[in-house]
């Protein structure tokens, strides 16, 4: 690193003042700050897809993802089963539509498991704002700081510089020299805003020289913090234990301090002091969207058994589903046949076992058999048991029996324990058998009820097959000063606002979960109207998922965002199209990655990247990191995208693209010829072995029909669906999203206050 003259002249000029010595080292060592990354993922013809989007019981086919069911998986701890674009191989488990969970009382292993949009994907904040964050620099009061009516005595010390500490050669343990800096409301000078960008977009290219420069020239330090996580996370810079433990003793309080805990407590040596803790809260979760598509009850059995017989339970429903999964209903059958355990279960939960058997069956082209069990499923358990009645609807409509259909269907739509998804489609699919039966007077009825749930797949198809307008609620909430005010009290906002004047969305969205804002409905309010008016989609999601209008309508606005950002060339293809697919694959976290590599917005694999680009090996760690790029990742993935619609068994169908684009190409042939027998687009999607594919299809259409609806564009693919047709592809002239660059204005200074 090289020392400016003006930093040489200070040292000789003191040379004798061992204090003035150990500052000066705290002003080289801070021109050495900076670094982000960014990752990503995507595979051409996967042969494995060994992390799904869905819990357990969503890939066994017992329940539907929720809407939104891909949740962000982070860098540093990726989630358990997030959607990766691999399919599984012939031992993943069968599946078939989903049931809703029924959980007994006592403590074992439920038959069928919660219908939530990822229960057990949702990571803790800490770990997802971690890997978000990983540029984030914060403002330096603790996280349960509050700003009080004294501004003259809010005082929190930050350094304004580089941490300096005593050498580790003279046997000392690093000390942080900290200056102190006085909080301030302001927003960002438009200097120091524009800096931050670059010092941003610099250290994301690992260009330190240039964003140590840029840093000299900063007057405003209280975006540091996360300036100098976003350089300790990159991949070409190693951090020693010492830069990382006094990280901790200042921004412990920052998304990414878990990260920067761990990383530090890896590279600890003896007698290298204490790590300071983090303080990471959580706030707003990545829950299901209950409001969209809420789980219906869960089963619960009365039966008083003890420990050992539970486990016994448990062993059973877990060999059954085991040999389902390996395409072996017939010794699942045998099993739960034989076993003694079989016997302590209540009817229901014998029902609901042998309902995945059945299922097992049908997905594997034995309606008889599936039909026989599910039948006796659905008589004894009936609506307690709503797989069964699915599973038999579907095998009777394959052998024409439709009246036994109908019947069967209407069990599920009716079902208390099921989600809405399920009974949308049980609803819809009542519709059609008894058209099919010719009693055209229930026609109409069951289509009423599959559109009581108009976001749904089903449940678009249904309204736009009755002729009826949607009625989605496109407004936003307005950002106001009521609202500006309340946030004004809290740190991390107050810090998100400043990074948004840096054009660090994706950090100012880690900051702004830190957040509780259910304990404060003001504060939810607020929250929501910021993510509205600078366009921060993630957070927005997050909070209109578990939020209700007071006219009882939903923030449509927020739960189907557009994006601040565009592929860097401009879009190829529709962006409704591509808003559907971001949605579902990381519910627009840039920093989402899978444990298999699929990366950010698009989840792309680093081998379909660096096919798609051909001049690029995005296998190569540091190119890897490039893929979190919010611009570079709508790019490649457009690109594919594009490819995929022009390959063969897909051939500009949209339903074929969404089984492409999730379980592979290579799977949508296999399954084309497979199913060769089925012309009926519907019934084809049903009949997909894997539970996470078929569920990812329907909602990345309603989606893709929404955004249609949000951009005002025409829906002939809907059309066409409810017509009993495939989806073709129909692009539209898009020159907004072609043409416009999204970009943030410097904020508060010039943001919108409605009213007073």
């Amino acid at each position: 690193m090289a020392i400016t003259p003006t930093i040489m002249r200070f040292i000789m000029a003191r040379k004798n003042s061992r204090r003035l010595l150990v500052l000066s080292a705290a002003g080289l060592a801070m021109l050495a700050c900076a670094g982000t990354g960014l990752a990503g993922a995507l595979v051409l013809e996967p042969t494995k897809a060994e992390d799904s989007i869905q819990s357990t019981a969503q890939v066994l086919g017992l329940v539907p993802a929720d809407d939104g069911d891909q949740v962000e998986a982070l860098l540093s701890a990726p989630v358990k089963r997030l959607k990766q674009i691999v399919p599984k191989p012939a031992s993943q488990k069968l599946a078939n539509v989903p049931v809703p969970t029924t959980k007994p009382k006592r403590a074992f292993k439920p038959i069928l498991t919660e219908d939530s949009m990822v229960p057990d994907l949702a990571p803790d904040l800490a770990k997802a704002d971690m890997d978000k964050v990983a540029a984030v620099m914060a403002r330096l009061e603790p996280a349960s700081f509050a700003p009080d009516t004294h501004p003259a005595e809010s005082r929190v010390p930050i350094p304004t510089r580089k941490p300096d500490f005593v050498s580790p050669n003279l046997g000392a343990a690093p000390v942080l020299k900290p200056a102190p800096v006085a909080q301030t409301l302001d927003p960002l000078s438009t200097v120091d805003a524009d800096l931050y960008k670059q010092v941003f977009t610099a250290q994301a290219a690992g260009d330190w020289t240039t964003a140590n420069g840029l840093m000299g020239q900063l007057k405003d330090q209280r975006l540091r913090g996360h300036v100098l996580f976003q350089r300790y996370m990159h991949p070409t810079y190693k951090a020693s234990f010492a830069e990382l433990q006094a990280w901790m003793s200042q921004y412990s309080d920052l998304p990414g301090a878990d990260k920067v805990y761990k990383l530090a407590s890896l590279r600890k040596t003896a007698g290298a002091g204490n790590i300071a803790a983090s303080h990471n809260q959580i706030g707003v979760s990545a829950g299901m969207l209950k409001v969209i598509a809420a789980a219906g009850n869960q089963y619960q059995s009365d039966k008083d058994l003890s420990r050992a017989q539970t486990l016994d339970i448990n062993q059973l429903v877990s060999s059954v589903r085991d040999d389902i999964s390996r395409g072996a209903p017939s010794k699942a059958l045998r099993r739960l046949t034989n076993d003694k355990a079989a016997k302590l279960m209540d009817d229901v939960e014998y029902d609901q076992l042998r309902s995945q058997i059945a299922s097992g069956f049908l997905l594997l082209g034995k309606p008889d058999d599936a039909k026989s069990l599910a039948v006796a499923s659905a008589n004894r358990s009936g609506a307690k048991a709503p797989l069964a009645g699915w599973t038999g609807g579907l095998a009777a409509w394959r052998e024409k029996d439709y009246p036994l259909a109908a019947k069967l269907f209407e069990q599920v739509a009716q079902s208390p324990y099921t989600s809405a998804w399920m009974n949308s489609a049980g609803a819809y699919w009542a519709s059609r058998a008894h058209m099919r039966a010719g009693n055209s007077k229930q026609v109409s009825i069951w289509l009423k009820e599959s559109a009581r749930h108009p976001r749904t797949f089903y449940g678009m198809i249904a309204t736009r097959a009755l002729g009826w307008d949607f009625d989605f609620d496109w407004a936003a909430p307005e950002f106001n000063k009521a609202d500006f005010a309340k946030l004004g009290k809290i740190p991390a906002a107050w810090r998100a606002m400043a990074l948004v004047q840096a054009g660090q969305n994706h950090l100012a969205e880690a900051e702004l979960l830190q957040i509780n804002s259910e304990t404060d409905p003001s504060v939810k309010g607020a929250l929501l109207a910021y993510t509205q008016q600078v366009n921060l989609p993630s957070l927005a999601m997050r909070i209109a998922n578990n939020t209700i209008r007071t006219n009882g309508k939903l923030y449509d606005g927020a739960l189907y965002p557009l994006l601040p950002w565009q592929p860097k060339d401009g879009y190829i293809i529709d962006r409704a199209l591509i808003f559907a697919i971001i949605r579902q694959e990381s519910k627009f976290n840039t920093w989402a990655e899978s444990a298999s590599g699929a990366t950010g917005l698009m989840q792309i694999m680093p081998t379909t990247a660096s096919y798609v680009e051909g001049t690029r090996d995005f296998t190569d760690r540091a190119e890897h990191h490039t893929l979190k790029d919010p611009e570079t990742n709508l790019e490649i993935g457009q690109k594919y995208v594009s490819q995929l619609l022009t390959q063969d068994g897909v051939n500009n169908d949209l339903l074929s693209l969404a089984i492409a684009y999730n379980a592979g190409p290579g799977n949508l042939r296999k399954w084309k010829k497979t199913l060769a027998d089925i012309d009926d687009p519907l019934l084809f999607i049903e009949m997909i072995p894997m539970a996470e594919t078929r569920n990812y299809v329907e909602r990345v259409m309603a989606n893709y029909w929404i955004y249609r609806l949000r951009l005002n564009q025409p829906m002939p693919s809907l059309d066409s669906v409810a017509e009993g047709k495939w989806a073709m592809y129909d692009p539209v002239e898009d020159r907004g999203g072609a043409t416009v660059r999204l970009g943030f204005v410097n904020l508060p200074k010039t943001f919108k206050v409605a009213g007073n």
